[in-house]
């Protein structure tokens, strides 16, 4: 998928922006407390349930924490009651089908968006486009045609300081000022996770601190849990 020049540099100017403004968009994320209640809480939980261990495969065979990740991707909005709306697959089929997907991630488990050079982000995102994009359909986490968003949150919460979690209202209308993605799952992916690595890099020190901040007394940082949490466009 190729980005159209007036697209690329709109996106170029937007980051920029954003990356120069950092700090001030931290602040301002912070004061909204726009997310709180189950979407945070199961994060938190994830999130500590997943560091507690030391590789992938211990953490992909934890059923406790697949069992977390399955509350916390229900309360981010991924599944909702009624006809037509998001669904999760059922609990049976999301856990085996969250294993297998974690399994093809394990070679990322452990690294960070902050240590990416722009080669690097690329061949990153290029290479966990097509983990998102081969998990759908009686593989997938969801039973929507649209796998972009519930496996990139899913994949956040396995590698937290490695990948931004993707939704619609952010970071869809962020690059490309539509709610839906302009390409496959992969493409799509492909193109955005450099500029995702590009504001990282930029504010690394910050990301850091702030991390920091959050491991040591929550309160206005508990949602700076990761370096990936940091770049979804706030």
């Amino acid at each position: 998928m190729r980005m159209r020049d007036s697209t690329k540099t709109r996106t170029a100017e937007r980051v920029a922006d954003l990356s120069s403004h950092f700090s001030r968009c931290l602040t301002r994320f912070r004061e909204a407390n726009r997310f709180s209640g189950p979407s945070l809480h199961f994060h938190l939980r994830t999130v500590e349930r997943m560091r507690q261990h030391a590789d992938a495969a211990s953490a992909s065979g934890d059923e406790t924490y697949l069992e977390m990740l399955y509350a916390t991707l229900a309360a981010w909005g991924l599944h909702r009651m009624g006809p037509g709306n998001a669904k999760l697959r059922d609990s049976s089929e999301f856990a085996p089908n969250a294993r297998a997907m974690f399994e093809h991630a394990a070679p990322f488990y452990g690294r960070s968006v902050l240590d990416l050079d722009d080669p690097s982000a690329r061949d990153v995102g290029r290479q966990i486009g097509k983990i998102i994009e081969a998990y759908k359909g009686d593989a997938g986490l969801t039973l929507s045609r649209s796998v972009l968003v519930a496996n990139s949150k899913a994949l956040h919460h396995f590698l937290p300081d490695l990948m931004p979690p993707v939704d619609r209202a952010y970071t869809l209308m962020f690059f490309f000022q539509r709610a839906d993605a302009p390409g496959s799952a992969a493409e799509t992916f492909e193109v955005i996770f450099p500029w995702f690595a590009a504001v990282a890099r930029q504010n690394a020190q910050e990301i850091r601190d702030a991390v920091a901040c959050a491991n040591r007394s929550g309160g206005a940082c508990r949602w700076d849990t990761s370096h990936g949490v940091h770049v979804r466009w706030r």
